[in-house]
């Protein structure tokens, strides 16, 4: 992320932070919603993320670090047939 906010070339991190906390609060609060509802069927797609973080001031206590982590995408299935959802027919 190239940080420039200071010569006006982008917004402040805590800004661009602040706003994707938010977001990421947002789609939790749906996905919340849908998981009580029986009528909406989704999924939850996983995969792993890395981010390499080279520091460029060089600093005691400083270092290069990889970043591992996990991110996670809900799709909600559209036009779903509910009977194809039932477990007693599985039965």
């Amino acid at each position: 992320m190239a940080y420039a906010s200071r010569i006006g070339d982008m917004p402040a991190y805590s800004t661009i932070y602040n706003t994707l906390k938010g977001l990421a609060a947002h789609e939790a609060t749906i996905t919340a919603a849908h998981r009580s509802d029986a009528q909406k069927w989704g999924f939850l797609q996983f995969d792993n993320v890395q981010n390499y973080r080279r520091q460029r001031d060089h600093r005691i206590g400083r270092v290069n670090k990889m970043n591992i982590g996990i991110a996670a995408t809900y799709c909600e299935f559209e036009d779903v047939d509910l009977k194809a959802a039932n477990l007693d027919d599985k039965f």
